[in-house]
C-alpha cells in the first residue's frame, strides 16, 4: 500500500493487482490448516482475529477498484480468477505481520508518522504544503476516518519495515545473474512438420444423412440469436456543451491545480562501471584518479565498452530506487562528465559518469489552454447533465412512461427495429443509431416489456439513458436448410482434424520408434518439413507459442505433437541445442538484477510466513471463506434477478 500512497493510488494500482494474483500463491502459500473452535472466523492470527466483516470489506473495496476500469467485470469473473483466494491470503499475511511486529515491540513514532504523510507528493499543494484537504479525500477513499487512515498507514509503515529488515541486505551475485541471461539465451534447432486438419485429402462424400446427423448433435452451434424492438432516450454531457461560457478565471484555476501534470522532471544518462568486489572497484578508482579515460578503464577492468555501459536516461526517483540515495545524489548534483568515488550499492561496487542531462520543463499555459478551455466546459456540461437527470428521476417518481417523460422534457426519442445483443440485425449487419455506450446493449436485454420506466447511466456517467422495450423475439434453432453450408464445413472439419490427429500420432510413433522425423516425412508426400531456431525467451513473434515450448520441453533428438494456435498438429522434433556465452550489458543487468533479487525476497517472504504459520500460530477457516464466496454470489445472482 506504501506504493500506492506515495503515487496517489494511480500508476501501481493495475499491475500490483495482476502480479499479486499470479503470485500469491507461490509468494506466501497457504496458512495452516482448517481449525474446529472460533467457527465464525475467517482466520486466527495468535491474539488476532480475522473477521468474515474484514473478508466482505477488502472484497468490495477491491471489486470496486476493478469494476471502475471495467465495468462488465463481474464478481463470478473475479472469483473465478482467484480474488476470493487472493483477499483470504491477503488478510492473513497482513494479520501475521501485524502479530509478528507487535511481539518483536516495533514501534512508529508519531514525528515518523506525520514526516512520512507530509513527504507524500500526492498530499502537497502548488506550493509545497501540506493539504489536509487531499489526506481527507484519500482517507475517504479507504472509506476511513482521518484517524482510522492514520492508523492504517502506521500499521503499513511498521510491516514495511519488518519486511525491509528481512530482505535488504539481499544482493545478487554477478555469475548467478549471467548464468541466468545465458541460460534464458540458449538456442535450440527443431524440425517441423504441420497438418492442417482443412487441408487434409481424401475425405469420403458427405451425404445429406451425414449433415443431419451432425446439425442434430451440435444444435446449439446453430441457434438464431434473440432479437429485440424498442425505444429510447439518450442524453449525454456532450449535448449540453454548448450551452456553457468558460472565464480565463476558471483555465488559469484548473491549470494551477494541474501544474504536476505539466512539469517534466529531469532526467540524467550514466555510464556504469559495475564491480563485485571492493578491491577491483578501487583499482578503477585509482586509474581514473591517475587521469585515465573511463570507457578504457571500463573495457579493461569488466570488459564492458562504452555503449554497453550507458544507462537510460531516468528520474532521480528511478535512479534512487535502482541504486540508492548516495548514487542518486551524486548523479543529480553534478555536471556532465563528472565521475563518482567507489560507491557501495544493493548491487555491488559501481563508478558512474554523468554522460547527458535532460532539464525538466514547465508547459506554459497559452500551449494548454485549449484542452483546459474544453475540460472546464466538459465539466460544467456535466452540471447541466446531472441536473437534466435529477428532472428525469423526478418525472419517473410521478410515475410517467418513457415517452410521457421525452414529451415533457423535450427530449429526443429514437427506436432501435430489431436488433441482437451484439448489435447486428437479421441480416448480420449492424444496426444504426446505438449510443457509444458498452453496456447499453446488456442493459436493453435486461429490460421486459411493460416493465417501469428507469433511468440508466454510463459507466462514468457521462451518459443517461431510458429504454421502452416494445417486442422480444426468443432465440430459437435456425432450419437445417438455411444453415446447410455452415453445417457442411463444420463435418468437414471435423473429419479433417480427427484424421489430422491420427495422421500426427501415427508420426510420432515411428519417431519413437527410431527413425528421424526427415526420414519418416518422406513417406508422406503432402507434407512438407520445415528447420527452426529461436533462443528460450523468444526474440521472433513468427513462431507459434506452443510450437516454441515443445522445443524446449522435448529433449534433444526427442519429439512431441504441439496443437498449435490455429488448431493444426505440429509434429515438433528437437534436433540441437546452442548454449549461450552472452552477457547482459548495464542495463539488462540492473533489470536482471532486480527480477533476481525480487525473486529472492519473495523467497525469503514465503519461508518467514511458514514459520509465522507455526510459531503464532495461523489458523486458516476454509469452510467460512468458502461460504462468504457463496453468498457474495447468490447476492449477485439476486441482483441480476
Amino acid at each position: 500500500m506504501l506504493q500506492f500512497f506515495r503515487s496517489g493510488f494511480s500508476k501501481y494500482f493495475m499491475t500490483a493487482l495482476f502480479v499479486v494474483l499470479i503470485s500469491s500463491f507461490v509468494l506466501w502459500g497457504g496458512a495452516g490448516d482448517v481449525f474446529r473452535q472460533a467457527a465464525s472466523q475467517v482466520a486466527i492470527v495468535g491474539d488476532r482475529n480475522v473477521t468474515q466483516n474484514d473478508f466482505q470489506n477488502s472484497f468490495n473495496y477491491r471489486m470496486q477498484r476493478l469494476t471502475a476500469r471495467n465495468s462488465e467485470y463481474t464478481k463470478e469473473m473475479a472469483i473465478g480468477q482467484g480474488l476470493g483466494a487472493l483477499v483470504e491470503n491477503t488478510l492473513v499475511r497482513t494479520a501475521s505481520l501485524d502479530e509478528a511486529a507487535s511481539r518483536l515491540g516495533l514501534r512508529i513514532t508519531d514525528k515518523g508518522l506525520v514526516d512520512y504523510i507530509k513527504d507524500v507528493p500526492a498530499l502537497r499543494d502548488n506550493f509545497g504544503n501540506f493539504n489536509r484537504f487531499a489526506f481527507q479525500n484519500m482517507a475517504r477513499e479507504q472509506g476511513k476516518t482521518e484517524k482510522q487512515f492514520e492508523t492504517l498507514i502506521r500499521k503499513e509503515m511498521i510491516r514495511s519495515e519488518l519486511i525491509k529488515t528481512l530482505t535488504d541486505s539481499i544482493k545478487v551475485p554477478t555469475a548467478f545473474q549471467n548464468a541466468i541471461f545465458r541460460l534464458n539465451n540458449e538456442k535450440r534447432s527443431a524440425d517441423v512438420v504441420q497438418i492442417i486438419p482443412a487441408n487434409i485429402k481424401n475425405i469420403a462424400e458427405i451425404t445429406d444423412e451425414d449433415l443431419k446427423k451432425y446439425y442434430d448433435e451440435n444444435s446449439s452451434r446453430y441457434m438464431s440469436p434473440e432479437f429485440r424492438t424498442f425505444s429510447y432516450i439518450h442524453i449525454a454531457a456532450d449535448d449540453f456543451l454548448n450551452d456553457v461560457t468558460v472565464t480565463d478565471e476558471q483555465v488559469n484555476e484548473l491549470y494551477q491545480s494541474r501544474l504536476s501534470d505539466y512539469t517534466t522532471a529531469e532526467k540524467r544518462s550514466v555510464k556504469i562501471m559495475m564491480f563485485d568486489d571492493e578491491a577491483k572497484a578501487s583499482e578503477a578508482a585509482a586509474e581514473l584518479s591517475s587521469g585515465n579515460d573511463f570507457d578504457a578503464v571500463n573495457l579493461k577492468l569488466t570488459e564492458t565498452t562504452a555503449d554497453e555501459s550507458l544507462n537510460d536516461a531516468q528520474e532521480r526517483s528511478e535512479i534512487e530506487e535502482f541504486f540508492g540515495k548516495e548514487s542518486a545524489d551524486f548523479i543529480f548534483s553534478s555536471k556532465k562528465d563528472a565521475v563518482s568515488k567507489v560507491i557501495n550499492t544493493e548491487f555491488g561496487y559501481r563508478i558512474f559518469k554523468i554522460a547527458r542531462i535532460e532539464l525538466g520543463q514547465i508547459t506554459p499555459l497559452k500551449d494548454v489552454r485549449i484542452t483546459l478551455e474544453i475540460e472546464v466546459r466538459k465539466t460544467k456540461a456535466a452540471e447541466i447533465l446531472y441536473n437534466k437527470h435529477a428532472e428525469i428521476t423526478e418525472s419517473i417518481a410521478d410515475g410517467n412512461t418513457v415517452k410521457e417523460i421525452a414529451q415533457a422534457l423535450k427530449l429526443p426519442i429514437k427506436k432501435i427495429n430489431g436488433t441482437n445483443i451484439y448489435g447486428l440485425n437479421k441480416d448480420q449487419k449492424p444496426v444504426q443509431n446505438l449510443p457509444a455506450i458498452s453496456e447499453f446493449l446488456t442493459t436493453a436485454f435486461d429490460v421486459l416489456t411493460g416493465d417501469d420506466a428507469e433511468i440508466y447511466s454510463s459507466t462514468d456517467e457521462s451518459q443517461y439513458y431510458m429504454i421502452s422495450m416494445e417486442e422480444v423475439i426468443d432465440e430459437a434453432i435456425k432450419p437445417l436448410e438455411d444453415v446447410k453450408e455452415q453445417v457442411k464445413l463444420a463435418l468437414k472439419f471435423s473429419i479433417g482434424d480427427k484424421k489430422a490427429d491420427e495422421i500426427s500420432k501415427e508420426i510420432l510413433a515411428k519417431i519413437t520408434d527410431g527413425k528421424k522425423l526427415s526420414e519418416v516425412i518422406k513417406e508422406y508426400p503432402d507434407l512438407k518439413l520445415e528447420t527452426i531456431s529461436e533462443t528460450r525467451i523468444p526474440k521472433k513473434k513468427e513462431i507459434d507459442r506452443l510450437i516454441h515450448k515443445a522445443m524446449f520441453d522435448n529433449e534433444v533428438g526427442k519429439a512431441a505433437i504441439a496443437r498449435a494456435t490455429g488448431g493444426s498438429y505440429v509434429i515438433v522434433e528437437t534436433t540441437a541445442s546452442e548454449a549461450s556465452k552472452a552477457v547482459p550489458d548495464a542495463t539488462m543487468s540492473i533489470q536482471l538484477s532486480k527480477m533476481l533479487r525480487d525473486s529472492y525476497k519473495n523467497d525469503i517472504l514465503n519461508i518467514y510466513q511458514s514459520h509465522l504459520n507455526k510459531e503464532l500460530p495461523v489458523r486458516v477457516n476454509k469452510a467460512v471463506t468458502r461460504e462468504l464466496i457463496k453468498n457474495i454470489l447468490g447476492a449477485e445472482d439476486d441482483n441480476e434477478g
